[in-house]
């Protein structure tokens, strides 16, 4: 179907929240971390409104905004685990999981560290 638009009165994050909510979480605090960036992904997707505020239709091949919202949050991750090398190690550099679909590979073994 077509993509549909109905740009809303919901509210965003300033950058001032988004740094005294998400950036100064330590990297002890990776789930809580994580947790907040679903705020501004969902918050941004449903201010935009329609095809992309559904979870069930939106998905990044069928709907363009989804790369650029997602390369945001990929920049706030980023820029989080500059702050420290204990939070560019946090999760994955300690994830003892093995990758989907491996013979045994272990996530911290493919992890930048």
């Amino acid at each position: 179907g077509c993509l549909e638009r109905l740009y809303g009165p919901g509210s965003l994050l300033t950058r001032q929240q988004l740094e005294d909510i998400i950036l100064v979480r330590s990297a002890s605090q990776f789930s809580q971390f994580f947790s907040f960036l679903t705020i501004p992904y969902l918050s941004v997707r449903c201010t935009i409104g329609g095809t992309i505020c559904s979870l069930e239709t939106a998905t990044p091949t069928e709907e363009p905004l989804q790369i650029l919202i997602l390369s945001f949050l990929d920049s706030i991750w980023d820029r989080w685990q500059g702050f420290s090398p204990d939070r560019r190690l946090a999760r994955y550099g300690t994830d003892e999981s093995t990758l989907f679909m491996t013979d045994g590979v272990i996530v911290r073994d493919y992890h930048d560290n």
